[in-house]
């Protein structure tokens, strides 16, 4: 049965057009640059700057405004001047920003280059998904979302395990008494930023769609009992924008401050720190590909319920005892199920809401996402240093619960 599954994994990858393997090539060197890498390391280089939890928050709260508030232009871009133009030039704003983020270190520049950070992040993450299907036909589509969160996940593996091992490397050679130190970990943050610009190199490859496959993924491949009218289609979008909200609640509410939770509450080093998330990255791969597997006959809407339901349970057992053994698989199944859940999420999108209008509804979804994220990181920030993590980690299992609920009530009829 293993090895079947294998064979038509195989076949059905045979059939990816060369687009959509430049894009796939573009999120793997990206997210192991900038996901992998910059993101293990550079919440601990702004501790040993000086910085607290609630300017951490304050940053993350800027670069996912700045990312609503680009999100929408983007989406209104996007069709006139290209998808691809778009990730191309997305890839290259958070490269340059990011490099920058590692040699200014005043409050007021490390909020503008967050900014700016962000706007290259809506860049990125709204035209993804008009562009997959662009460059796919709907037999390969929920593939090929699994594969771009596998490309995520496999990233995040290599970031991680190359971004541990960094500082030691810079303290190696610009002997420095620690590799905790904020040289050998600036030097680590310009290697992950490099590696996030050079990403740009493959998209600047690509073109903007595969003959033959954009109209094929013109049109909702729901059956057509539940195909969304006009008059719908509002209702739609606002329960995908409900959903999101929600979800971004829970996400926010720890992913900024995971590593430095795992630091300064649990003691871990960067190294340790770096092993956990690399194997969050392999096992969120293997979930997401299973995920897809799973889906294909159980439905996309059951399995991503189920999957992000999951989630809950270990966080509200760890706000109320949170010790090591108990947050590290708590982190990671959360880690885990959020990532398998997207690409499902993604192909159930892309199937349900008319290609005209995805570029459209992906922008309000990201708005809706990043107001969500901006505000409850801002919040989370300051709870922190306040009353500690135990608030927030009630608050992303009671809020995963909900929009868990919110899927099934919204979505629950759909039979993909």
């Amino acid at each position: 049965m293993v090895w079947a599954a294998v064979a038509r994994l195989q076949q059905q990858a045979q059939k990816v057009s060369r687009n959509a393997w430049l894009f796939l090539w573009t999120v793997f060197l990206s997210n192991v640059g900038l996901s992998g890498i910059f993101m293990l390391l550079y919440n601990l280089y702004l501790v040993q700057l000086g910085y607290r939890e609630d300017f951490i928050g304050l940053l993350s709260f800027v670069q996912t405004g700045a990312m609503a508030f680009a999100a929408l232009p983007s989406g209104n871009l996007a069709p006139r001047f290209g998808y691809r133009n778009m990730l191309l030039w997305g890839t290259v704003v958070m490269g340059l920003s990011s490099l920058l983020l590692c040699v200014w270190t005043s409050p007021a520049l490390l909020v503008l280059l967050n900014a700016v950070l962000g706007a290259g992040l809506a860049m990125r993450i709204v035209p993804y998904t008009p562009y997959l299907v662009r460059n796919s036909s709907r037999a390969e589509r929920t593939l090929l979302f699994a594969a771009n969160s596998a490309a995520i996940s496999a990233a995040g593996l290599v970031g991680s395990i190359v971004g541990g091992q960094l500082p030691e490397l810079f303290r190696v050679l610009l002997s420095l008494p620690t590799a905790e130190s904020i040289p050998a970990y600036r030097g680590s943050l310009i290697v992950g930023a490099a590696v996030g610009l050079l990403a740009a190199l493959p998209m600047a490859l690509a073109d903007e769609e595969t003959a033959g496959l954009a109209e094929a993924g013109a049109g909702p491949a729901q059956p057509a009992n539940s195909r969304p009218t006009v008059q719908e289609g509002r209702r739609l979008r606002a329960q995908f924008v409900t959903v999101t909200v929600l979800f971004a609640v829970s996400a926010a509410s720890i992913a900024p401050f995971t590593n430095v939770f795992y630091s300064r509450v649990l003691g871990l080093s960067a190294g340790s720190i770096s092993l956990i998330f690399a194997a969050s990255s392999v096992l969120a791969a293997i979930g997401t590909v299973a995920a897809s597997q799973v889906a294909g006959r159980a439905g996309k809407v059951r399995t991503m319920i189920l999957l992000r339901f999951a989630g809950a349970p270990l966080l509200l057992v760890l706000a109320f005892y949170p010790k090591l053994w108990v947050a590290v698989p708590a982190l990671l199944v959360r880690n885990i199920t959020e990532m398998a859940g997207w690409p499902l999420d993604g192909a159930f999108l892309a199937e349900i809401v008319p290609l005209r209008e995805q570029a459209a509804t992906v922008g309000w979804r990201s708005v809706a996402w990043n107001l969500a994220w901006a505000l409850t990181s801002f919040v989370a920030g300051q709870v922190i240093v306040v009353s500690g993590y135990a608030p927030l980690f009630l608050c992303a299992g009671l809020s995963l619960s909900l929009a868990s609920l919110a899927y099934q009530r919204f979505f629950g009829q759909y039979r993909l």
